[in-house]
């Protein structure tokens, strides 16, 4: 089972990783609200009522995007580290992860750390790529 993290950063601290990568990341969130919430109108997606309202009601909240959104992985390689070992333990067995949006200087560090220090500390269960 994959998992496609459409927002990722990685930085050496978390503020400078949620400096960088919050109006990338606020884009997205407000990209998935204008999407689903229609969506959630139409008859067969009333099951997504409860996710949806929650969705609408922190749409301005990025600690909440951080938190509790699979798509956004924003942090320190330490993060990155626990969050893909908890996805490994939920059966997820490879991870795309999208990273633009920011100055290429930026995206080149992002890319520098998770291979020099997350790649090497996860279990090779996981396939990791970059995008």
């Amino acid at each position: 089972m994959g998992l496609y993290v459409a927002t990722a950063f990685c930085a050496e601290t978390r503020e400078e990783a949620n400096r960088i990568a919050h109006d990338v990341a606020m884009g997205y969130y407000q990209f998935l609200v204008d999407i689903y919430v229609p969506l959630g109108k139409q008859k067969s997606y009333e099951y997504l009522d409860d996710k949806l309202k929650r969705l609408v009601e922190n749409r301005e909240n990025f600690d909440y995007l951080l938190t509790e959104t699979p798509s956004i992985m924003i942090g320190t390689p330490a993060d990155f580290i626990e969050r893909i070992e908890r996805l490994e333990e939920m059966g997820v067995d490879e991870i795309l992860m999208r990273i633009d949006g920011v100055a290429h200087t930026d995206i080149m560090k992002s890319f520098e750390l998770i291979g020099d220090e997350v790649i090497p500390k996860v279990s090779s269960k996981v396939k990791l790529e970059v995008a």
